[in-house]
């Protein structure tokens, strides 16, 4: 299943600031959360201003060298990090910044990649890791096409001034959750319901939706013993009885009519 949660950035957005919250999000423990945008669907013309936003929110996060950053993590083990070693060596995409890995260390830097497709190894499913795809569209509208080519995800995130243009996003496309101009930050609001849709999860909780998902109301019916003659209907009669209830019933009809 291709559970991947989408960040749209239209052109119309202070770059800057939305390249900083998103390499916030995705890197936030070295991508590895569910929630974490796992690829960009940028409109055509800001992608290399975009890039070079996310070069210098790197920096200032995590310096010139990542890996010697007490602020960046390590993926969970080996084998994730051959998994994810494994998606980079066979995406057809253009590695724009990071890329390097330490197996040893369990390290791979924040890594870009640009002119991603549909198809590519890195849009098969949840990256869960330091690696952002960017796919570039001419408008937004086809980037809610190809987000709903895919299996709903769990999260959705939209960067953009356009109060048309957000709505037509939310509108045509379904997701868990939804944030507008930030990212992860719906998951720590306790009266929000956490949860995703269709093959993103069933159900939510956080708060009194966590009571909720996880008690059950059991449904009970308590009758006495008595009026047993009035449930006769209910059982079975000979043909005998069924035929006077008719003939009675018929009468009724005919006698209010």
């Amino acid at each position: 299943m291709s559970l991947l949660s989408p960040a749209f950035v239209a052109r119309d957005v202070d770059v800057a600031i939305a390249a900083r919250r998103l390499v916030w999000a995705k890197f936030f423990n070295c991508g590895q959360t569910c929630i974490a945008p796992d690829y960009i669907v940028i409109e055509r013309g800001i992608e290399d201003k975009f890039i070079d936003a996310c070069k210098a929110s790197l920096q200032e996060f995590y310096g010139s060298n990542a890996q010697t950053s007490q602020s960046y993590g390590r993926i969970v083990n080996k084998n994730h990090h051959q998994r994810l070693r494994a998606l980079l060596e066979q995406t057809k995409g253009k590695v724009v910044h990071g890329g390097e890995l330490d197996e040893e260390d369990r390290y791979i830097s924040p890594t870009l990649v640009l002119g991603v497709d549909r198809d590519d190894k890195l849009m098969e499913g949840e990256i869960f890791g330091p690696i952002f795809p960017i796919i570039v569209v001419d408008r937004l509208v086809e980037g809610v096409k190809l987000v709903n080519s895919m299996d709903q995800p769990l999260a959705l995130y939209v960067f953009s001034k356009n109060k048309k243009l957000i709505d037509y996003v939310l509108d045509h496309t379904r997701s868990g959750g939804v944030v507008v101009n930030d990212a992860l930050v719906h998951f720590i609001v306790s009266n929000l319901p956490f949860g995703g849709t269709g093959p993103s999860g069933i159900g939510n909780y956080h708060g009194k939706r966590s009571f909720d998902v996880f008690s059950h109301e059991r449904s009970t019916i308590i009758k006495t013993m008595g009026m047993e003659k009035l449930l006769d209907l209910r059982y079975p009669v000979s043909l005998f009885l069924l035929l006077l209830v008719f003939v009675f019933l018929r009468a009724c009809f005919l006698t209010i009519c």
